[in-house]
């Protein structure tokens, strides 16, 4: 069969125009199962499978589950008969599967201690423990009683307690988990966040410890307090401070890592946590050698949804 080139070229047309809509319709469900272009938050027992970019890697899976506790003292507190209410709420999107891996202890035993300041059996029971314990804003034990929904107590007497967990980036290598503590102490609120750094492919945490090199804390911090002053010039109404210390907690990000001031540590305390970001390239000669190969790994990278607050 002979094929004229008016023929051909409708036939060549034909097959770009399939690769267009093919190519869109892979990439629609990319960014829809990554969790990059909806909400997060789903109702409890839903799973979900986020992709990784990662071609040659597993796409991995999250649970996203909730626990809650409503308290309320047993005492009035003052002469118009108000007791304290304590409200403790988690939501989680914790990890099933990493790389196809579904052997998590190491992961979800360094969330559960960022998250919770302990060590359970599981997450779920971590997260039960966490929710079952009240907190009063008073310096001594109170007898309470536990109710099942959220205690019509003013402001002024309620202390409200919430955590957040969810995948925050994720590359080849390595997976960043993010942990965001709201408090509200009788109206004064605060969020400050933590990170859990993981290992995709060795399958373990890396500690703040496999990032930096301790022996250049002093380096690191003229770096960031370089950085503090040169945000002061390029805005002159931060009027952020020069830092004493190095903050503890660190996120690692595509571009740089970022160091997380608790709040009032180098600004007003009105201005909550600040973030302070610095490249790579100028974190370079702080870095340990055994995360600048990973980091040098780490492409792909892509970028989770936060969860839900409400």
């Amino acid at each position: 069969m002979v094929v004229s080139k008016r023929g051909l070229l409708k036939v060549i047309i034909l097959l770009v125009i399939i690769d267009i809509i093919a190519g869109f319709w892979y990439l629609t469900l990319r960014i829809e199962n990554s969790g990059e272009s909806r909400d997060l938050w789903h109702p409890d027992s839903v799973t979900e499978t986020a992709d990784t970019i990662a071609e040659e890697t597993v796409p991995d899976s999250f649970e996203v589950v909730s626990k809650h506790g409503y308290f309320v003292t047993q005492q009035h507190v003052d002469t118009s008969g108000t007791p304290l209410a304590s409200i403790k709420t988690v939501k989680a999107r914790i990890p099933l599967s990493v790389n196809g891996c579904d052997s998590l202890d190491l992961l979800l035993e360094a969330l559960m201690k960022k998250a919770f300041g302990l060590t359970a059996r599981g997450f779920d029971e971590a997260m039960a423990q966490y929710a079952d314990r009240p907190h009063f804003n008073s310096s001594i034990a109170l007898p309470y009683n536990k109710v099942e929904s959220e205690p019509n107590v003013g402001t002024a007497h309620t202390t409200i307690e919430r955590v957040f967990v969810y995948p925050l980036y994720t590359s080849h290598r390595l997976m960043v988990m993010e942990i965001d503590y709201w408090r509200n102490n009788c109206g004064r609120k605060s969020v400050t966040s933590a990170y859990v750094h993981y290992d995709r492919m060795a399958q373990q945490e890396i500690t703040r410890s496999d990032i930096i090199n301790a022996t250049n804390e002093t380096l690191l911090l003229s770096i960031i307090n370089e950085k503090i002053d040169a945000l002061n010039k390029k805005n002159p109404k931060l009027k952020l401070h020069a830092a004493a210390k190095v903050p503890t907690e660190v996120c690692v990000r595509k571009n740089g890592t970022s160091f997380m001031f608790v709040p009032g540590e180098i600004a007003s305390i009105d201005e909550g946590e600040i973030e302070i970001m610095v490249s790579h390239d100028n974190l370079k000669h702080v870095y340990t050698p055994m995360f600048q190969r990973l980091l040098s790994a780490s492409t792909g990278w892509w970028k989770y949804n936060k969860l839900s607050t409400t």
